[in-house]
């Protein structure tokens, strides 16, 4: 007979296994003993007959798949208590699971889909998507693609098609085979697909074919390690983890590498190829040691739009590539690098409509990523790329651009608010160019720029480059030479929160020390290099108001930066923000002698004051002094809300600053002048044949000579001259002279071509030109040329000339102006007034105590609420009577009144023991209570063992109260005895 305690638990287990494992709302793919292919048969019958929404929880084991599963118009919930195995059947290598488009699959923890390496011919090896698929968990790996292109373990396709990735792993799948171009490691997402990534791990995938290069990783089938993005899909990452996977791109690719998809030889835009916008938007997460060609962590290609929006989370970590460890972005319009690259024919402003190759990152965190060539942190190919925020640090290049690469021209980075330190070049790649100019390692720890390209540098949201490290030249700056052409370096004088920064040379073998040779670095075409040094307040000051740090990147040039393109820092100043500056004027007060002086210009927000410059007032620049290229706006307030002037000798006068005022600035006149060819008054055998500078005698023909072009203008000492050379090899004028920012009053100008007898206007021999800008009896501005009548015009209508003039505008001012005005006065000495003085007398009296017979005591004066060192002895003798003599009323004459008070020596809380005997101590402004407290007497002690009134004894025996439990728990002891002695045993197991 069964013993009925076994019953009994028996039952139990029913009815729990009742309760937990069979929900009133869910199917489950149950039976005993069955086979792996019995699980998938019962696995295929539930999801046909499922209804919407039901939760399906699978048995554990293997499920052997003999078909593709479609799941269509319903969604359900796949699960499994603890580990349901999906693996392919034999001869089965389509895809395990379908979801249609309207049709919703939920995949929780416990659910494993297992490629087992084989390989499959199927586009999605494990799952295909229309329509919504949400990953709660599981592991989905080892997957193995075989041929053709755009393949991945997981596809989403269509605009109705959504991925959410929550948790789970998807691992180890292998898409390395010569013909999986375009394909992905994990997921591919395609025709308007999206997926988002909240959490989950992605990692140790592959995509893309490798050569065996033992010093870097190459190959040219480009797919994704982790994530392939394609034309018109998105991506939105938010959470989780996208680790140690290999391709093309190393783990996302957004956009197209294919450079089949462009077509840079088309010369009409409609010849080019259309390509819907991807966007990839990172806000959190990491994407940490994954591999690549183009792109290390994330590569963005063609007609695509990626972020790091400010205040994201996102890590970019310890990834490697060719080229952009961390980041790479194009737009394909140029494909290489040098003189070999090539290049799309249609201008790049019409390229760039069709493919944005747009990169903003606002936020996030780009570091210790690795480039075998270019760009360690972020390498940009495109005019779309904007650094506004966040962190590159500790990144490293095998070339130039440490932290930041450009690859050539034409293509410009913007970048804001950036704070460019701890930078070095320190590598060994130094290169002789195509062009023969040597580029050498070592050179610009902060930036760097090559031959092609511009750098603008400007105050508005711009850059503060300090303290970096180059081992040879250009601690902060190195530039080469230029190549003909718009190429220049021009740096700002001023950091983001205004304050003067100075440039000094910092040559090979010329490295810069204190004092230095200060430079300034303008439209700078031939090679620099720079050590640039600021006041610490400011630097701190600029560092605290950046958004964008570039720290402790290395490369062998341009640590931080480097560029064979364009790089504009900051915002170019237009008539919405125009730079500012502001005119210190000195007065001085009839009577005083002036004499130099130095002031500080500075500014103060909340308890936060810095240096902005030290200006010197002479009467070599009648006491006044311009500070000039100001940035508009600082932390968004206008700076000339937050100015103020120190004046560095203030004790020696009396001192009054004004308010800030605004000025009214001058416009601006500035125009181009050319001269394609001759005149008629330029007659060769009457003119130049007398001049031997000009005319070469024996050969009897013209010599290569300059024209000066003389610009005298009203109210300037001094003329503007420009040159232009007539080259006798080419026949032609070279040069285009240029005027710029004349300053004038009004906002007209006239242009007038002056007519004259040969000779008139010129001197000698048509050598100088002479133009004037003066105003005419009506005040009007004018402009006044040489009209020199082209030499091959028969029948000229009086319009025709020689020195044209293009480009012709008056502007508004360029700077919005300000002054303050500081007067000096002669400080009149004042005899210091001796404050009133007063007097406190103290009195004692006694209670309790006779006052012969009480003890001296001491009373200490207390100022303001501090005890002092003077006191008081109080005795019989003085009657218990003292005065405290001369105290001042108040320290200055200013100051508040002191407040005077007593205290006795040896009080505390009100009480002191004097002689063994214990007073109470009490004040009345200067006078001073002592009263006797009589000694407290011992209580008679009880006696033991008597009971108070109205309290009960208790029991020796305990409290009472655990006599109920005591009872049960003898009477179970009791049923558990008997009922061992009745089954005959000692013990028995549940």
């Amino acid at each position: 007979m069964r013993p009925r305690g076994r019953c009994l638990l028996t039952t139990l287990v029913m009815l729990l296994a009742a309760i937990f494992w069979l929900p009133g709302n869910a199917g489950r793919v149950h039976a005993e003993e069955e086979t792996p292919a019995q699980r998938f048969a019962a696995l295929r019958e539930k999801l046909q007959t499922a209804q919407d929404g039901e939760e399906i929880l699978l048995e554990d084991g293997d499920y052997l798949f003999t078909e593709t599963l479609v799941l269509e118009g319903k969604s359900v919930v796949l699960k499994a208590a603890g580990s349901a195995v999906f693996k392919r059947g034999e001869g089965f290598s389509d895809t395990f699971l379908t979801v249609a488009e309207g049709a919703g699959l939920t995949l929780e923890s416990g659910i494993e889909i297992d490629g087992e390496q084989k390989e499959s011919r199927s586009n999605a090896n494990l799952l295909s998507v229309k329509g919504t698929l949400t990953i709660n968990g599981g592991r989905y790996h080892d997957a193995k693609g075989r041929g053709g292109s755009y393949r991945a373990p997981i596809i989403a396709s269509g605009k109705n098609a959504r991925i959410t990735l929550n948790q789970g792993t998807i691992e180890n799948h292998d898409y390395s085979t010569a013909s999986t171009a375009y394909s992905s490691g994990a997921f591919r997402l395609e025709n308007g697909a999206e997926m988002v990534m909240n959490g989950g791990i992605i990692r140790k995938n592959q995509a893309s074919v490798y050569y065996p290069y033992p010093s870097l990783l190459w190959s040219d089938s480009p797919g994704a390690g982790a994530v392939f993005v394609a034309p018109g899909s998105k991506m939105t990452m938010n959470g989780g983890e996208i680790s140690e996977n290999q391709g093309w791109a190393g783990a996302v690719l957004v956009g197209s590498a294919s450079p089949y998809d462009y077509e840079r030889s088309a010369v009409s835009e409609d010849r080019l190829k259309p390509q819907e916008l991807a966007t990839a938007v990172f806000s959190g997460g990491i994407l940490k040691g994954n591999r690549g060609v183009g792109g290390g962590g994330i590569s963005a290609n063609g007609n695509v739009e990626v972020s790091l929006p400010e205040g994201s989370t996102v890590v970019i970590r310890e990834n490697r590539a060719y080229q952009g460890g961390g980041v790479f972005v194009s737009d394909w319009a140029v494909d290489g690098i040098g003189l070999e690259k090539e290049i799309a024919k249609l201008p790049i402003d019409t390229w760039e409509k069709h493919y944005a190759g747009k990169f903003h990152m606002a936020g996030g965190q780009i570091t210790e990523n690795r480039s075998d060539q270019v760009g360690g942190g972020v390498l940009i190919s495109s005019n779309g790329g904007l650094l506004t925020g966040g962190e590159i640090s500790n990144n490293i290049s095998g070339d130039y651009g440490g932290g930041v690469g450009v690859t050539t021209i034409p293509y410009t980075l913007k970048i804001e608010n950036a704070y460019v330190s701890g930078n070095q070049a320190t590598g060994s790649k130094g290169i002789m160019t195509e062009t023969g100019i040597y580029l050498p390692a070592k050179s610009g720890g902060g930036a760097w720029f090559c031959p092609t390209g511009e750098a603008k540098f400007y105050a508005e949201n711009g850059a503060a480059i300090v303290d970096n490290h180059a081992g040879e030249a250009g601690d902060e700056l190195w530039s080469s030479d230029k190549l003909s052409g718009n190429y220049s370096v021009t740096l700002t004088d001023r950091l983001i929160g205004g304050t003067k920064i100075r440039h000094y040379e910092d040559k090979k073998g010329a490295r810069y020390q204190e004092p230095g040779v200060e430079i300034q670095v303008k439209d700078a075409s031939r090679e620099i290099a720079v050590k640039s040094i600021a006041d610490p307040e400011g630097v701190a000051i600029a560092k605290a108001l950046s958004k964008l740090m570039i720290t402790g990147n290395t490369s062998s040039k341009g640590g931080g930066i480097g560029s064979n393109g364009n790089v504009v820092f900051g915002k170019v100043p237009k008539e919405e923000n125009p730079l500012k500056e502001i005119e210190i004027i000195k007065i001085w007060e009839k009577g005083l002698q002036p004499k130099e002086i130095k002031v500080e210009l500075r500014a103060k927000e909340g308890e936060t004051d810095w240096l902005i410059e030290t200006c010197t007032l002479n009467t070599e620049n009648g006491f006044r002094y311009k500070v000039k290229d100001l940035p508009a706006t600082v932390h968004g307030k206008p700076i000339e809300e937050l100015l103020y002037v120190k004046e560095l000798q203030s004790e020696e006068y009396q001192v009054t600053v004004g308010k800030i005022e605004r000025q009214e600035g001058a416009p601006t006149l500035s125009f181009r002048l050319n001269r394609p060819q001759f005149s008629d008054y330029e007659n060769l055998m009457a003119v130049y044949q007398e001049n031997a500078e000009v005319f070469d005698q024996e050969a009897w023909e013209l010599k290569s000579f300059e024209v000066a072009i003389r610009l005298e203008i009203e109210g300037q000492k001094e003329p503007v001259i420009q040159k232009m050379t007539y080259n006798k090899e080419s026949y032609s004028w070279e040069g285009n002279v240029a005027f710029k920012g004349i300053p004038i009053t009004g906002k007209d100008v006239k242009v007038e071509y002056e007519e004259a007898p040969k000779g008139g206007f010129v001197d000698p021999g048509l050598l100088e030109y002479r133009l004037t800008l003066k105003k005419n009896q009506q005040g009007e501005w004018v402009l006044k040329i040489p009209r020199l009548r082209p030499s091959n015009v028969q029948n000229p209508t009086g319009e025709e000339t020689v020195l044209r003039v293009e480009e012709f505008a008056v502007k508004a001012p360029e700077q919005e102006s300000f002054s303050i005005q500081i007067t000096n006065k002669e400080r009149i000495p004042v005899t210091p007034l001796e404050p009133a003085k007063r007097k406190l007398q103290v009195t004692k009296e006694w209670k309790g105590i006779q006052p012969e017979k009480a003890p001296e005591i001491k009373v200490y004066l207390v100022k303001n609420g501090k005890k002092t060192d003077r006191f008081l002895t109080l005795n019989r003798e003085n009657e218990w009577k003292g005065t405290f003599e001369d105290l001042p009323v108040t320290d200055t004459v200013e100051a508040e009144e002191n407040v005077y008070t007593v205290v006795e020596e040896g009080e505390k809380d009100g009480r002191v023991i004097l002689q063994g005997d214990t007073y109470k101590v009490t004040y009345d402004k200067s006078s001073i209570l002592n009263e006797k407290i009589p000694p407290e007497v011992p209580k008679k002690p009880e006696q033991p063992g008597k009971i108070k009134k109205n309290e009960k004894k208790a029991p020796k025996t305990g409290d009472t109260r655990a006599l109920p439990l005591l009872l049960l728990t003898m009477v179970s002891a009791a049923g558990i005895l008997t009922s061992r002695k009745r089954s005959g045993r000692d013990s028995e197991t549940l």
